[in-house]
């Protein structure tokens, strides 16, 4: 299906007068995930009322969408960008400007719909530093065989199962945004991550705004998580040990393996009993297990918000996001 078919983006046609248009670069490891990216950036911007539009400039180039913002909002749409995953550059194109204005180092004025308009890179993704948040690069704590808790560098688990860790930051940043709530402060619920492994999710929810809490049956990855969330609990994710309404957000990634079913079944259950009314889940599954999740969230009355296959590097994905009725 092409993806302006997609039910689950309400496309518009037209920029309305006095706003601007964000050009936005999806990641070339992502590029055919593109509902997903406007969904993270719909999410993201949730607060300043932004708009999908179906075509923009530069139309002709791939691997481009784009957004539309009241121009007003603008300052405070730029310090966000930096949190985007799917995305790693934004564009900015402005409504006209003054004639002989000059143009701002690094931007280029062009003509769009018939007026002089200035287009400038508002966002450029910093790669080596997403690359140092990779799990690869990441000092986790661990302890050693003398009980010491010492740092470790790349750690992503053991090699078995059910204990494979290692999510890419851009996937955790896209998940977390996915579960953004509008007016993200210090009074929103927290967000939860029940199959946390090294902390990838964590560690992007913290940076966004989010109190996270990190769950984990692995007691060897305890240490690492609460050196880095504001509260780790030691359980599985198929019996949470949580009273109800909690959680604004659940935002995780369960093992892709087989002997993870009989969790993965309880899960849609757990979340709907932890999750405030209108909180928000997002996992990131295979196929089989989004199965699961769509069945038992739709039983329970959750909303669909996203369902999309993405390849993350020859590993097809799916990206499912589930809002609790209010």
């Amino acid at each position: 299906m092409h993806y302006w078919n997609s039910p689950f983006v309400d496309w518009h046609r037209e920029l309305p007068d006095g706003w601007d248009m964000y050009v936005c670069h999806l990641r070339s490891s992502r590029s055919k995930a593109r509902v997903s990216a406007v969904h993270e950036m719909l999410a993201l911007l949730g607060d300043y009322q932004p708009v999908p539009l179906l075509s923009g400039v530069r139309a002709d180039q791939k691997g481009l969408f784009w957004i539309g913002v009241k121009a007003e909002y603008r300052p405070c749409v730029s310090p966000l960008l930096s949190h985007l995953g799917y995305t790693d550059q934004v564009d900015l194109l402005g409504p006209p400007n003054p004639i002989g204005a000059e143009p701002v180092e690094g931007g280029q004025w062009m003509t769009w719909k018939g007026e002089e308009c200035f287009l400038q890179t508002v966002y450029q993704e910093d790669r080596a530093g997403m690359r140092d948040r990779a799990p690869d690069r990441r000092t986790f704590m661990l302890q050693d065989a003398h009980g010491a808790i010492v740092p470790v560098r790349g750690y992503r688990g053991d090699g078995e199962a059910l204990s494979r860790r290692g999510l890419p930051p851009e996937d955790a940043r896209l998940l977390v945004n996915l579960v953004r709530p509008r007016r993200l402060n210090r009074e929103s619920p927290p967000l939860l991550d029940p199959f946390a492994g090294v902390g990838g999710i964590v560690l992007e929810a913290i940076d966004s705004g989010f109190e996270a809490v990190s769950m984990d049956i692995d007691p060897i990855v305890q240490y690492g998580l609460q050196n880095v969330t504001h509260r780790h609990i030691l359980a599985s994710a198929g019996d949470l040990p949580l009273a109800g309404g909690q959680f604004g957000a659940v935002a995780t990634e369960p093992p892709f393996h087989a002997e993870a079913r009989p969790v993965v079944m309880k899960l849609m259950r757990e979340f709907d009993r932890v999750l405030i009314p209108g909180g928000r889940c997002s996992v990131m599954t295979v196929e089989w297990q989004l199965e699961i999740l769509e069945h038992d969230a739709a039983r329970l009355g959750f909303e669909l918000v996203l369902k999309e296959r993405v390849d993350r590097k020859g590993t097809a994905v799916w990206v499912g996001v589930w809002q609790k009725p209010e």
